[in-house]
């Protein structure tokens, strides 16, 4: 029976299991889709008054582009999860973005209008990647 990787959920079969499904999920052009989209794909986000909890299919991607005109900070709350993302604030309205993992509201990392960051996930903290 598969399992999954601890990081970013990446299916692990076992010696014999789904032959011939090559072109098939969750075959190897599934598990190739899926780090395909954690490498380049983007997900738009749209913020205004308060947070949003991302999805799994949102967090799913590399980058995370914020968009929409804020009244009020906003954060953007990851599950506790392990990874590296790019942040892209595209938003308006003269606050900043937070990124911050569900349930450690103290740990974040503010990301001001018009800039990106690179940001690294361990589960328990998010910090500023250094590249």
């Amino acid at each position: 029976m598969s399992s999954s990787s601890t990081n970013r959920g990446y299916i692990l079969q076992t010696a014999g299991e789904n032959p011939a499904t090559w072109g098939l999920n969750p075959g190897l052009n599934g598990a190739l889709i899926t780090i395909d989209t954690n490498l380049g794909g983007v997900a738009t986000v749209a913020l205004s008054s308060s947070n949003v909890t991302l999805s799994a299919a949102q967090y799913a991607n590399g980058t995370i582009r914020v968009s929409g005109t804020l009244t009020a900070t906003c954060a953007i709350v990851f599950p506790a999860v392990q990874g590296w993302w790019t942040i892209d604030n595209l938003t308006t309205g003269n606050f900043a973005v937070l990124v911050l993992i569900a349930g450690i509201p103290g740990n974040y990392i503010a990301i001001e209008q018009g800039s990106a960051a690179d940001i690294l996930l361990d589960g328990t903290n998010v910090k500023l990647r250094n590249l």
